[in-house]
């Protein structure tokens, strides 16, 4: 007597593997999903599950960057070959969203907006290390992945630094574009007593290229002596390359 052994597609093989990882994984508590973080990430405050779940607070190298974290699975894309999430969160009076999709070939985000504190990633640039920066870092964009061209807009609000007294040093926007060739980013400034205007290009690996320019109306204490280590461009105009 001959069986029937049936053939699965590729397609149908990856749609068997979620199905198969979704009933394992279908109670797993959300707090195991911090096992799985760098040690400089902290979810805190932790409850539901891997598939729908929230998090009080988001840390990052010991700062808070987001809060009110939820993250909520849509099952009906598990028959397109995708595990997806809907994620949401806060930081201050700034709502945070994007959709996280996870398939064989690609991961990326959708309907990008995030707004971060400034602190933790003024911190990663060596050259701002004497120069401490805070404010709000808001981050849009329609698709983040692998595969496209980054394109995206960044708005850094109310940037403040603990060496220029009490105030802010104003409110900025950068944008990422690429012209066929290569990422480019265009910094300009939208209000404030530090002017900032600069363009330049950003390696794959998000490393910014470029030059920047300074220039301030009055003396910024703590900032106008800083800027003077720069080369001075023109009148109160000074100018970084890096």
């Amino acid at each position: 007597m001959m069986r029937f052994k049936p053939t699965l597609s590729r397609p149908q093989k990856w749609i068997a593997a979620l199905v198969f990882a979704a009933s394992f994984l279908l109670q797993t508590p959300a707090r195991l999903i911090g096992l799985a973080l760098p040690s400089a990430v902290k979810l805190h405050d932790v409850s539901g599950s891997f598939w729908n779940g929230k998090a009080a607070a988001l840390g990052l190298g010991g700062l808070i960057v987001q809060e009110q974290l939820e993250w909520n699975f849509q099952p009906g894309r598990l028959l397109a070959g995708a595990l997806v999430w809907d994620i949401r969160g806060r930081f201050g009076d700034h709502a945070s969203q994007l959709r996280l999709t996870l398939a064989p070939e690609r991961i990326e985000a959708d309907g990008v907006r995030i707004a971060l504190p400034i602190e933790p990633f003024a911190a990663m640039v060596p050259q701002l290390k004497s120069m401490p920066l805070g404010g709000v870092l808001t981050i849009e964009a329609a698709r983040l992945d692998r595969r496209t061209s980054l394109t995206a807009r960044l708005d850094a609000q109310q940037v403040f630094s603990p060496l220029a007294g009490s105030g802010a040093l104003g409110n900025y926007r950068a944008d990422i574009g690429n012209d066929g060739n290569a990422s480019h980013w265009q910094l300009t400034t939208i209000s404030g007593r530090l002017q900032l205007r600069g363009q330049g290009t950003l390696e794959r690996t998000g490393m910014p290229h470029g030059q920047l320019s300074f220039e301030t109306q009055s003396d910024i204490p703590g900032i106008s002596a800083l800027l003077g280590t720069l080369p001075r461009k023109d009148g109160n105009q000074f100018q970084w390359s890096f």
